[in-house]
């Protein structure tokens, strides 16, 4: 029996429109998923700081003062390292700058006696110079009597030779001169002595201001050493306060890695810390990226929390994909090609009225849907 055209003509009708619908479809796919206004993802988990306690120094651990998985707060003691020797290093640089000190506390009493004795010096050199105008003036009196005694001695002489005079007369006024001429050379040896006296009473002015002066130059040595030893003390006390190890957030921590007894080095992990805050990392599709904010609400389910429900926001957009930020992103130049959707990771900040939020653990799975505000309806 030969077959009716209408047999065939209708799956093939059929076959094109299912071709032309899946065709449409696939044409408008990405636009209808890049404008849909709430964008899901399952490709979600929570993340959390995770900081590895370790030293910086090389010693046996002495003390482990947390268990595993323990709630611990900032600045909560978690180990301390056997600081013996740090101890002792820091006394001895104390040690040190106490000497560089008491060194410099002692230059400076010896630079006032120093002054004492200058000013006692000027007293003295201004005592010698008094002195040495008093005799000055002593000479001038002694000359001046002694050229008036040596003009009557002459003006007697020459009336004795005109036997005017007495000889009397004429000895006695011999006798004033020679006492007077006698008086002038005890005050001149009188002013020399006082110059003299004047001389070394400045001799030891200048000899002790030279001692205060190098006194004065040693002040900045003094203060050279207690600036180094005061930074000798900073790095003893630093290298002992490495010996503790200190949680630097709130938080959990995890397994211990090291105990008492064991000899650590810098850089090994003794524990690590698990920060209180979380926040969720979801991997979206590049297609559903369109019209996602910043800022924009977002519902979050926890797998392990099925009922339990979280509300948050965007708070970030990768600037980059997985695969274009990886170790060695893919070189697509090379002709072998095939397309791949790539996904970018959205950081969602779970808001803070939800109390159970710092309960999560870090690597739980979840399912998130972003409200896109920047969508076209």
């Amino acid at each position: 029996m030969k077959a009716s055209p209408r047999t065939f003509i209708i799956p093939v009708l059929v076959v094109l429109a299912a071709a032309v619908l899946l065709f449409f479809i696939g044409r408008r796919w990405v636009f209808w998923q890049s404008s849909a206004s709430t964008e899901k993802t399952n490709d979600a988990y929570v993340h959390a700081n995770i900081v590895p306690l370790s030293t910086r120094i090389s010693d046996t651990l002495r003390e482990l003062h947390v268990n595993d998985y323990q709630t611990v707060e900032a600045g909560q003691l978690i180990a301390k390292l056997d600081d013996t020797d740090y101890q002792a290093e820091l006394q001895e640089a104390e040690s040190s700058l106490d000497a560089a000190h008491a060194a410099f506390d002692d230059n400076q009493a010896q630079k006032q006696v120093q002054r004492a004795q200058i000013a006692t010096a000027e007293q003295q050199q201004q005592e010698a110079i008094r002195s040495e105008q008093a005799a000055a003036a002593n000479v001038e009196t002694a000359r001046a009597e002694a050229i008036e005694a040596d003009q009557e001695r002459r003006r007697q002489e020459a009336l004795y030779a005109e036997n005017a005079t007495t000889r009397q007369t004429l000895e006695k006024a011999v006798a004033d001169s020679r006492r007077s001429n006698a008086a002038l050379d005890s005050a001149e040896s009188d002013r020399k002595k006082a110059a003299a006296a004047v001389g070394a009473a400045r001799d030891v002015v200048v000899e002790n201001q030279r001692n205060l002066a190098v006194l004065n130059a040693k002040d900045e040595d003094y203060r050279a050493s207690i600036r180094q030893k005061t930074a000798a003390v900073a790095n003893a006390q630093v290298q002992l306060n490495y010996t503790r190890i200190y949680a630097p957030a709130n938080g959990r921590v995890g397994q211990r890695s090291v105990f008492p007894g064991q000899l650590v080095s810098p850089g090994v992990q003794i524990i690590s810390l698990v920060e209180g805050d979380t926040w969720i990392e979801a991997n979206y599709q590049e297609t559903q990226l369109a019209g996602m904010r910043v800022g924009d609400a977002a519902d979050i389910h926890i797998d392990a929390m099925p009922s339990s429900s979280f509300h948050g926001h965007v708070l970030q957009i990768a600037p980059t994909s997985g695969a274009a930020g990886s170790l060695i992103p893919p070189d697509n130049a090379t002709g072998n090609f095939t397309k791949v959707v790539q996904r970018l990771p959205v950081k969602i900040a779970i808001d803070s009225g939800n109390v159970a939020a710092n309960q999560l653990q870090p690597g739980l799975s979840a399912e998130v849907n972003v409200h896109a505000s920047g969508t076209s309806h």
